[in-house]
């Protein structure tokens, strides 16, 4: 079974959302048993927010999903996707295992919008390049926000996102081989980059995320906000 990916600013809960995290944690919480709701805020606490994930074109559902999978389980929540089609890219949900519930993910429909709306926010782009003498290892400590960027399984990244990058690593291999499949790759060079590093979200952010992962964790949770908490201004 296949499903579109949504981006963020369209939400399914996105009415919900607009409620202050405190007003939601007050009314969902009694709703969840409480080791899932431990679950749901060590989740929140544990995301990385100066790692990124930045796919670039891809084409195979079953690599989208598996990467976002990956990024779910690593702590990674933040994903960027460029459009290959004009039609929003799908995703397995066999695969996927329901993880794009937990992320936040941004679809750009050309690599110029995404690329300005990371610059804007001063991420620092890298790409995965197999003839690369840098070692993912060595992206681990790096300062600042890291945008790890994935390109398309037959032509890599794009020459207008590699001219964008700060620089480019290799995951080592020791095979005939010559590179991993994108998906594969991807898990093992978030791995190694966000081995380091501890969730990074302030106290306020992990509250906001924990009360959006308890909107996901409630069925029917938009029909309990608006008979509750009644209408609010959506941002």
């Amino acid at each position: 079974m296949r499903r579109t990916l949504r981006p963020l600013d369209d939400h399914r809960h996105r009415a919900a959302l607009a409620h202050p995290p405190e007003a939601l944690k007050a009314l969902l919480e009694p709703l969840v048993i409480a080791p899932r709701r431990a679950r749901l805020r060590a989740v929140a606490a544990m995301r990385v927010s100066r790692v990124v994930a930045v796919l670039d074109q891809l084409k195979d559902v079953h690599n989208i999903s598996a990467i976002l999978r990956s990024c779910d389980a690593l702590g990674v929540d933040e994903v960027h996707i460029i459009q290959r089609f004009d039609e929003p890219p799908v995703f397995s949900v066999k695969v996927a295992k329901g993880c794009d519930r937990w992320l936040d993910v941004y679809l750009h429909p050309d690599a110029s919008t995404c690329l300005d709306a990371l610059k804007t926010r001063g991420v620092r782009l890298f790409c995965a390049d197999s003839r690369a003498t840098t070692p993912v290892a060595a992206l681990g400590h790096a300062e600042g926000t890291l945008g790890i960027v994935f390109g398309n399984e037959h032509e890599g990244v794009s020459a207008v996102v590699r001219r964008a990058c700060e620089g480019r690593f290799a995951v080592p291999m020791r095979g005939m081989s010559e590179s991993f499949n994108v998906s594969v790759a991807a898990a093992l060079t978030l791995q190694s980059v966000v081995g380091p590093r501890d969730g990074d979200l302030d106290p306020e952010a992990v509250e906001a995320l924990y009360a959006r992962y308890l909107i996901e964790a409630v069925r029917a949770s938009e029909l309990v906000v608006g008979r509750y908490l009644g209408d609010a201004q959506t941002p």
